[in-house]
């Protein structure tokens, strides 16, 4: 079973908590318990910090060896002022 609370219309424009659960997506058990491979990343547990797996955006910001140098060059060069 997956338990989670979630917020929704009271009906006199405000918000109140309200339980809500679903079977296990895969219907294997009672409960529902993350996949082996990622209870690692799980917020939550005691003594644990999750953390988030480099992607896409962590390459597209990675400028290659000396670029960095050359872009300050370049704006130093320009007087500090790029059109």
């Amino acid at each position: 079973m997956i338990r989670w609370q979630q917020p929704r219309p009271d009906g006199d424009g405000g918000t109140v908590l309200v339980d809500m659960e679903l079977p296990c997506p895969a219907g294997h058990a009672a409960h529902w318990r993350h996949p082996a491979a990622e209870r690692s990343r799980v917020v939550g547990v005691p003594g644990t910090v999750p953390t988030r797996a480099p992607g896409v955006t962590d390459v597209a910001n990675q400028l290659p060896d000396g670029l960095a140098e050359i872009l300050t060059d370049l704006y130093r060069r320009a007087g500090g002022k790029i059109d």
